[in-house]
């Protein structure tokens, strides 16, 4: 019973961060969460990260850009590499661009973001991804003390309302699971 009703709390703590919309302030960077890529190009839902992150860019509230995700088994390019390819064919200079290869999580993700923007010298972020996504991978930021805003994708990414809640289900359970087992350590997923 009791896991019952922790897993309903944590799909409700994804709803409830999925309505946010971002506090509209800048930052000195955005982070852009890696997702599936297909080949060269990124998968949907990776393509409305990125080209929310260059909406920041362009609208002045960040000035550089950092692409996380490594290279899946087999890949030819790390994700953040696809990730760069794209924002640049979407006119973003090279020199507001930084990417990271090694991470495989969303938790990694956030590390490996953190190392980079310390060698920036970049204090605030804007971490972008899905609406579904960012309850956990804000939680993710706050255990790392990342002083962070979210900043959800505008694309829509679930055709139906099947695919919508499985969605949102896998990421309720992956939020009780960090809240639970992983809060404040390397292994996060």
């Amino acid at each position: 019973m009791c896991v019952l009703v922790a897993f309903t709390c944590a799909c409700v703590a994804v709803l409830r961060g999925a309505r946010r919309r971002g506090t509209g302030r800048g930052a000195d960077v955005a982070i852009v969460l890696g997702a599936a890529v297909q080949g060269a190009e990124p998968s949907q839902v990776f393509a409305g990260r990125i080209e929310q992150a260059v909406r920041l860019y362009e609208s002045g509230r960040v000035p550089a850009l950092i692409f996380t995700g490594g290279r899946p088994m087999g890949a030819p390019r790390a994700e953040s590499e696809v990730a760069m390819s794209y924002a640049r064919r979407l006119g973003v200079p090279p020199e507001a661009m930084r990417c990271e290869t090694r991470s495989t999580s969303t938790w990694t993700n956030l590390v490996e973001a953190l190392a980079i923007m310390a060698a920036m010298d970049a204090t605030t972020a804007v971490i972008v991804s899905d609406a579904l996504h960012l309850r956990r991978a804000m939680a993710m930021a706050g255990a790392l003390s990342m002083r962070a805003s979210p900043s959800p994708s505008r694309r829509v990414l679930h055709p139906s309302r099947w695919t919508w809640a499985r969605f949102w289900l896998r990421e309720g359970a992956a939020l009780l699971y960090f809240w639970i087992w992983h809060r404040g350590s390397d292994g996060a997923a």
